[in-house]
């Protein structure tokens, strides 16, 4: 058996502004063995349904695609380009409620898939943003040409009896324009539109295997799951980030957790630097389930820090009694400053 690991990355760059957006979208996973090395250079066959409502809902739209995985056990698709097997990716209604992402692999190349998980997709920052971005002022109106002069015109004759309408004749040409007035005073200038989303400054790719994290009852703390970024960050910039970790653990109970992006000051030896999330109130809770089941989880955030550098990492809070979440597998993610 063959584990993979899923990823979905949105990235909106303020570079280009186009009048419809793509109808199909990035998704990139790392294929590994059941030791954990990487699968290399290797055909494998995917499936891609897009569900309603829940990770059991009924079938928006399902694709499948043979992908290669390269050096480094990576696949790459963008989904809404395979092979159409029910419904049409352009047909997807995003507005009608949740939509889950199922991803079912065969790495053989063939169709005989194995279900590696369903998840919830959610919005990143960049999206929320281009919701209610500002409209710029439009811009001045270019001047009007020159125009030609006008005919002198003959003297008006006497005005005889009316005749009979006769049919209408051929269209005559048109006498030359007058003059052009003087051109008028200039308005005042109207006001600055509002300055639009600053390009990404600095991009860190984050990934690797999740480390063991501690029961801790009601009041369990923050504990970093894998490995963190070390991010510099100069003053008015802000940070964002998405990571997603898979999670397991070794009882046939479920696990109550909360997780977040979190961050801690690089200034501070990690031992003694607090854990702090990116805003008290943009946890997410939720259940890991029990063996042998994996759960993925899936933390946005988005926040304006001081001048300085910080570790930012997936943070995730064990609220269980007695059972660690310690058959966990790999992790990934993306930290942009603007």
């Amino acid at each position: 058996m063959k584990n993979v690991i899923n990823t979905i990355f949105a990235l909106l760059f303020a570079t280009t502004l186009m009048a419809q957006a793509p109808q199909a979208m990035n998704y990139q996973a790392v294929v590994r063995d059941a030791s954990g090395n990487i699968v290399a250079n290797q055909n494998v066959n995917a499936r891609f349904t897009m569900r309603d409502g829940s990770a059991t809902g009924s079938i928006a739209y399902r694709e499948t695609q043979s992908l290669t995985t390269n050096d480094l056990g990576l696949i790459t698709h963008a989904i809404g380009t395979g092979t159409v097997v029910n419904g049409t990716f352009a047909g997807i209604n995003w507005g009608s409620g949740n939509k889950f992402l199922q991803i079912e692999i065969d790495v053989a190349g063939g169709t005989n898939y194995t279900d590696m998980g369903t998840s919830q997709l959610l919005s990143v920052p960049y999206a929320l943003y281009a919701a209610n971005a500002p409209v710029g002022a439009t811009g001045a109106t270019g001047p009007t040409g020159p125009a030609g002069q006008n005919g002198t015109n003959g003297a008006t004759g006497a005005t005889g009896a009316t005749g009979a309408t006769g049919p209408q004749g051929v269209t005559g040409v048109n006498g030359n324009n007058g003059a052009t007035g003087a051109t008028g005073a200039t308005g005042a200038t109207g006001a600055t539109g509002a300055t639009g989303p600053a390009a990404a400054t600095a991009i860190y790719p984050l990934s690797g295997l999740i480390n063991t994290i501690n029961a801790g009852g009601g009041n369990a703390p923050w504990t970093r799951a894998g490995n963190f970024a070390l991010v510099t960050v100069a003053a008015g910039q802000t940070v964002t980030a998405t990571f997603t970790g898979v999670f397991g653990h070794g009882s046939n109970s479920t696990v109550p957790v909360s997780f977040a992006v979190c961050f801690s000051n690089a200034s501070i030896p990690e031992a003694s630097a607090p854990i702090e999330e990116f805003y008290t109130s943009n946890y997410m809770d939720a259940t890991i389930l029990a063996q042998p089941i994996k759960t993925s989880l899936t933390a946005v955030g988005a926040r304006q820090l001081p001048a300085g550098t910080y570790r930012v990492f997936l943070g995730v809070k064990n609220k269980a009694t007695g059972i660690n979440l310690s058959a966990n597998d790999y992790m990934n993610g993306m930290v942009i400053v603007y």
